[in-house]
């Protein structure tokens, strides 16, 4: 955190995203910390808590999804942004 607060009082232009494990702690303390988003893994965080962070203007990027089920899980959570090794799966995904 204080990496974060002395990087954003550098320069507020930066693109700090907070990352969390546990995201009813870590929601609150990045809309506190005035970063642009948080990053979590897809299994600790659910669909409600990825709507919360976008209600206080939050950026959510999730990551760790392996499989299928897992990147179609991800994708209904609708998270603004997807980390995966696996993006040719992503696209078939999103065509479907």
């Amino acid at each position: 955190v204080p990496l974060l607060q002395a990087l954003h009082a550098r320069d507020s232009r930066l693109w700090l995203s907070f990352y969390t494990r546990n995201p009813a702690a870590g929601i609150p303390e990045a809309a506190r910390l005035g970063v642009k988003g948080i990053t979590v893994f897809n299994n600790e965080i659910t669909g409600e808590q990825v709507q919360e962070a976008h209600q206080r203007g939050l950026f959510v990027t999730l990551f760790g999804i392996k499989a299928r089920s897992g990147l179609i899980n991800t994708i209904q959570k609708n998270p603004d942004a997807i980390q995966t090794d696996n993006i040719p799966l992503l696209i078939n995904i999103l065509q479907d």
